[in-house]
């Protein structure tokens, strides 16, 4: 775990070389529709994603993020676990029988971009709250992530955060989070 931590620290302050970052497409030449879907300077201003490191907790975690300014972007979130034997078993305290099986959750929060300014690409911050769905009833989640995301030529994403949530239920919960999302911005 100290190994990835330190490999996803590395990479986020050295940047990927050899890519096209899509800004800088976009100012090449960019039709006039185009570019009212993106922010001043031809950044993107939407990106939908899946988050691939849930994927192997048997969870599917669709995300979408909306730029309102150079430094924010809002995001929107859903996830559905539909078999969360792995999760249940090994990353969360408590039994079934305490908390109730995991289904899904819907979740919104903020992204600022304190370095970058052209959101949603660069190092971010977010806050976040989750609701979520156990076979017992629902629950609060508070989250606090940081992390960073790349945009590539013609709209491929990369992203990368680590954070902690925190549940409240008939069980507290506090756990780490980890993601890994690809996706596409527009």
């Amino acid at each position: 775990m100290r190994t990835f931590i330190v490999f996803s620290v590395i990479v986020c302050f050295l940047g990927l070389p050899g890519t096209v970052l899509m800004a800088s497409a976009a100012e090449r030449a960019a039709p006039a529709e185009v570019q009212e879907a993106t922010a001043p300077g031809g950044a993107a201003r939407n990106a939908f994603s899946i988050n691939a490191a849930n994927l192997l907790l048997s969870t599917v975690d669709l995300s979408y993020v909306r730029s309102v300014s150079p430094g924010f972007a809002l995001v929107a979130s859903a996830d559905y676990a539909w078999r969360n034997v792995i999760s249940q078993r090994f990353l969360y305290r408590g039994s079934y029988a305490e908390r109730g099986a995991y289904i899904g959750s819907i979740g919104a929060g903020v992204q600022w971009f304190p370095f970058s300014k052209a959101a949603p690409a660069g190092f971010y911050l977010a806050p976040g709250a989750q609701l979520a769905l156990t076979t017992e009833g629902g629950y609060l989640a508070l989250s606090a992530d940081a992390g960073y995301r790349w945009l590539f030529a013609p709209g491929f994403t990369i992203g990368i955060a680590g954070g902690v949530s925190h549940a409240s239920s008939r069980v507290m919960v506090t756990a780490p989070r980890i993601t890994l999302d690809l996706g596409w911005a527009l």
